[in-house]
């Protein structure tokens, strides 16, 4: 569900006595192709789009050809405008459709889909809250079948494979015509298609709609293992999406893997997604995935970059199930990575030969500027957080604040200071985001501009020690040095250089 009235969240337009919404015109334009769908189901649909808490809303249902018995369905619900129109297809339907809608957005919805309540509602407060030109979210399967959560809007994503659902609202003056000579791919043609026309999306967490599996359909076949790379490249070649020769795919870090999707001239890797046999290489972030290289040539150079976590759950596995994945990893992967030196070391006695190249960071539209007020985060693991959590009481003039068990994260611009303790130190992602920024840091890493403190010293030497280096830190500015040295670490440009030199022939340029 998108939301409960138990958290305050109400429809936001009135409805009068009789249970009408007070304005005349439509918000959503509901409209549906009609072919061949049991009849219990196609009525619940219906049931399920009066049954809104917004009910602003117009029903218009395309039948793609007579069909007595679902137009008998339609007929018992008043409100539906129900037009036949010769059989020609799903395009073909929502195109006629759309002609006739009168809402400020379409929703070119199926007729085997059931929509939540609320569903409408929290459409229009996104809309309303973002002034988007479409909204889309996740939605489940039937009896409990799972579902699909789908992915912030990104437009370079969407030229990768697409993750946005036919059945979402776009601004009617906005949405472009459906392809009718598409008989596989036409949501995926259709959102690309308003992007390229400037649209921008705004992605809802969670799910608003209920669908049936579609097995056996037209669009299932086209994305079968046997058809998929052709309804994969019609859609690419009408689109002029290039075909990419790097993929880059990760279950744990999707956002940290489209960055470098996008700086190596990539493909993102998805369910459903291109043939792995086609590209030269292969580029896996984060430990769970190794298995996309299933599928790759001989001749493809396979990249295994290794995360502090990934590496802590090798160590933390049976004996056995750790030197079986170990001898995998030798024999598949051409290239080890990590981010720095101590994740070498730890995988080295794992055995396992890895290179330092850390992560490529986005660099640009760094301040160079300290809040105007001296707040600490402290970030560490379950073996220091009884030492550190005793530094609020003794310093209660400063804010300190933790980083949460979830592992959230924290605003870099409201503090000025950052404790990092792990039991494995090394500078992780955090740190380095934090020194990017210009900010200083106390850890026990030995690193540059990383603050070390020996964690030999006993509880009380080390509680005073670090009592002394917070209040040192309220008159250190702007460390413009570890920022100017951590810009030149994960300069992209680097990282490209790296990974261009490891392809048979060079074939990327950094993307600015």
């Amino acid at each position: 569900m998108y939301f409960d009235r138990d958290n305050g969240l109400e429809p936001i337009h009135p409805i009068d006595g009789d249970g009408l919404q007070m304005s005349k015109e439509p918000v959503f334009s509901f409209v549906i192709p009609v072919y061949q769908k049991p009849a219990e189901i196609f009525e619940r649909c219906l049931a399920s789009l009066f049954d809104q808490t917004l009910k602003e809303i117009e029903v218009i249902a395309i039948f793609d050809g007579p069909d007595k018995e679902l137009q008998e369905v339609a007929s018992k619900f008043p409100k539906v405008q129900s037009h036949v129109i010769e059989h020609g297809g799903a395009p073909k339907a929502r195109n006629y459709g759309t002609s006739l809608a009168k809402g400020k957005y379409v929703v070119c919805w199926d007729a085997d889909c059931q929509g939540k309540p609320e569903m409408a509602t929290r459409w229009l407060q996104e809309f309303e809250a973002t002034g988007a030109d479409f909204v889309y979210s996740g939605y489940e399967f039937s009896q409990e079948r799972g579902g699909y959560p789908s992915e912030q809007f990104d437009p370079y994503s969407l030229t990768c494979g697409n993750y946005i659902s036919t059945m979402f609202p776009i601004l009617r003056e906005k949405a472009p015509k459906w392809d009718e000579s598409l008989k596989c791919g036409q949501d995926w043609d259709f959102w690309l298609t308003a992007v390229e026309n400037g649209c921008k999306g705004v992605w809802i967490e969670g799910s608003g709609w209920i669908t049936e599996p579609s097995f056996g359909s037209i669009s299932d076949i086209g994305w079968s293992p046997e058809r998929r790379a052709e309804t994969i490249r019609i859609v690419k070649e009408k689109h002029g999406i290039p075909e990419r020769e790097i993929a880059v795919g990760s279950f744990r870090h999707f956002f940290k893997a489209l960055h470098i999707a996008k700086l190596t001239q990539g493909d993102i890797l998805k369910n459903r997604g291109e043939d792995l046999s086609k590209y030269k290489m292969i580029f896996n972030l984060g430990m769970g995935d190794y298995v996309r290289f299933r599928g790759a040539s001989k001749d493809c150079v396979k990249i295994h970059y290794w995360m502090p976590w990934d590496i802590d759950c090798m160590y933390a596995i049976a004996f056995k199930t750790a030197r079986e994945t170990i001898a995998h990893i030798n024999t598949e992967v051409t290239h080890n990575f990590c981010n720095e030196i101590t994740s070498k070391k730890r995988l080295e006695d794992l055995g396992i030969k890895a290179e330092v190249l850390p992560l490529p960071t986005e660099i640009d539209g760094l301040e160079e500027t300290l809040p105007d007020k001296f707040k600490v985060l402290v970030d560490c693991d379950k073996a220091y957080r009884p030492i550190l959590v005793d530094l609020p009481k003794a310093l209660p003039h400063i804010p300190i604040d933790f980083v949460d068990t979830m592992g959230n994260v924290a605003s870099i611009p409201e503090y000025s200071l950052l404790l990092s303790f792990y039991e494995n130190p090394g500078v992780d992602e955090s740190m380095r985001r934090f020194l990017l920024h210009g900010r200083n840091l106390i850890s026990n890493v030995q690193a540059p501009f990383c603050g070390y403190v020996d964690m030999g010293l006993k509880h009380v030497d080390f509680k005073n020690e670090m009592i002394n280096r917070i209040m040192d830190a309220r008159d250190l500015g702007f460390n413009k040095k570890a920022q100017d040295y951590y810009k030149n670490l994960v300069d992209p440009k680097k990282f490209v250089e790296k990974l261009n030199s490891l392809l048979p022939q060079p074939a990327m340029e950094v993307v600015s």
